[in-house]
């Protein structure tokens, strides 16, 4: 394999008991009009049948590749695939995702034709009821910066610049900023890797096109994933800090406004939980940087009200709040008071 030629994109796909939707996700892969790939699954401890799937689609299609690791969660697989990867370009992938078949010809295209090492296509989310939403990151083609998407991430919450996925990476790109996914979370690894991408202000060119399908799957949150949810919070506000706004402090106003919504959404759902979830959230690192912030960041008044009745431990109180707040069409008035 050492003399082989290298390809010129590697996609990484971390799996972790997906024997569902694997097969589709490969096979969009392999029907791709750009043919010059690696496909890297990471196998993180599967138990299911996934297993089997993908080592059958590796001793048939040599650009497949098989990884298997002890279970460490998604960003340690990514990782472990990113650094096995030989491509000039990386693309993340979720195992039950699947790609438009020229997806990966459009991005490497617009990539050597702008002369870009970021590139970034719309995604369609595809829910178990077989609705579909399609979130354009731009409607016509767009040649910006990593700090324009900042601002539409963490600015206008924009859903379109979350995932990590439906994204060209130049390799170099990673190497030479040593940026990988965060060990350190559960969920919003995506998140913290994009705010990390998106600070260095590089040159990055958005296509109108959707051509990667997000799956909703419609599992039910477990109540321990609820309860873990204030930690994580915590968990990238801390990362944030030491990341991104520690050294680039003109970002923390844009970032307040995300602060202050998922504090607010996160409190809709510790709600189900009463006052265990409510003295999770006080708990949480994401509240003390709200009080730390709160006289210079202009947060909405259900907001500061909420952060009142946390601090004084009034939780009774905070989860009726929380519980009011997000009743049918109140919650998108408090989401546009930011």
């Amino acid at each position: 394999m050492e003399n082989e030629k290298a390809p010129l994109i590697s996609i990484v796909i971390p799996l972790y008991n997906k024997e569902d939707y694997i097969r589709s996700c490969l096979e969009s892969l392999a029907a791709q009009t750009f043919s010059d790939i690696e496909v890297i699954i990471v196998d993180d401890g599967s138990t299911d049948g996934s297993t089997a799937i993908v080592r059958r689609t590796c001793r048939t299609n040599p650009k497949f590749i098989y990884l298997r690791q002890e279970n460490a969660g998604v960003s340690a697989a990514l990782n472990t695939g990113i650094a096995q990867a030989r491509g000039t370009y990386i693309v993340r992938m979720d195992a039950d995702d699947w790609a438009e078949p020229t997806m990966l010809e459009l991005l490497y295209k617009t990539a050597r034709t702008y002369d870009v090492p970021l590139v970034r296509c719309g995604i369609i989310r595809e829910f178990a009821n077989g609705k579909t939403r399609a979130i354009p990151c731009t409607k016509t083609l767009m040649e910006t910066t990593g700090l324009w998407c900042f601002n539409r991430l963490f600015g206008k919450i924009d859903r379109a610049f979350m995932t990590a996925c439906a994204t060209l990476y130049h390799r170099r790109l990673l190497d030479d900023t040593t940026i990988t996914f965060s060990t350190e979370l559960t969920n919003l690894e995506d998140m913290l890797f994009n705010a990390r991408i998106f600070s260095l202000d590089t040159s990055i060119v958005l296509l109108p096109e959707d051509l990667y399908h997000y799956r909703q799957t419609g599992d039910s949150l477990s109540e321990k994933t609820f309860i873990e949810l204030p930690e994580q919070l915590g968990i990238f506000e801390t990362l944030m800090q030491r990341y991104v706004l520690s050294r680039q402090p003109d970002l923390a106003d844009v970032y307040s406004k995300y602060r202050g919504t998922a504090f607010l959404t996160t409190a809709a759902s510790m709600s189900t939980f009463g006052v265990d979830g409510m003295k999770a959230l006080k708990e949480s690192a994401m509240f003390d940087a709200l009080v730390a912030t709160k006289d210079g960041a202009h947060y909405p008044p259900p907001l500061l009200r909420l952060m009142q009745l946390l601090g004084t431990e009034k939780y009774q109180r905070a989860n009726l709040l929380t519980k009011q707040l997000f009743i049918g069409r109140a919650a998108h008035r408090v989401i546009r008071a930011f």
